[in-house]
């Protein structure tokens, strides 16, 4: 794999699993693959699970966040 850094193309050695991670990062942003679908039939997908998982929270009205104000 190689970085880009400060005009200068640096061979960079990475371990195996952080390689195919970074790989499948890599292709779900720049080919725009978004393989996390949302099973409410709503027709939205996702790049990351995460934002699947943050998304969900909408159909079943989940607020997990809240604040609480002190006077």
């Amino acid at each position: 794999m190689y970085v880009h850094f400060e005009n200068e193309i640096t061979n960079v050695v990475i371990w195996p699993i952080l390689a195919k991670m970074l790989q499948s990062d890599i292709k779900y942003i720049h080919l725009k693959q978004k393989p996390f679908k949302c099973n409410d039939n709503c027709g939205k997908s996702f790049q990351q699970n995460s934002y699947l998982i943050a998304h969900k929270g909408i159909h079943s009205g989940e607020k997990p966040f809240r604040y609480h104000f002190n006077d």
